[in-house]
């Protein structure tokens, strides 16, 4: 989806001026949007203040940062195989050393 070039301030300004009395087909004009994006900001923004914009992007952030994304099964059994291998070869190895082992070495060869 393509990104605003428009602030959540600027947003929250331009409905300003439209609840102020300001012809929105001017609005619309002034800042070159179209109208469904004016009565899509209306019914998004419409009520809020600059600071619960900022909140609700926030949570947006927070939801996708606790959502799992798995990673290819290719490179997971790869993964499996080598930490496998290598603690068959040092069994006295802690869970940190093989994984910086994994991630620093192998990763250069």
């Amino acid at each position: 989806m393509k990104t605003s070039k428009i602030t959540d301030s600027q947003i929250m300004s331009i409905l300003k001026q439209a609840e102020s009395g300001t012809l929105v087909a001017t609005l619309w004009r002034e800042h070159g949007m179209s109208n469904a994006i004016f009565y899509k900001w209306r019914a998004k923004y419409g009520g809020m203040d600059t600071s619960l914009i900022e909140l609700e992007a926030m949570s947006v952030i927070s939801e996708t940062c606790y959502r799992y994304q798995a990673k290819l099964s290719d490179d997971n059994t790869f993964i499996a195989e080598q930490l496998i291998e290598l603690t068959e070869e040092n069994p006295d190895w802690s869970f940190g050393l093989c994984f910086s082992y994994l991630q620093h070495v192998k990763s250069h060869c």
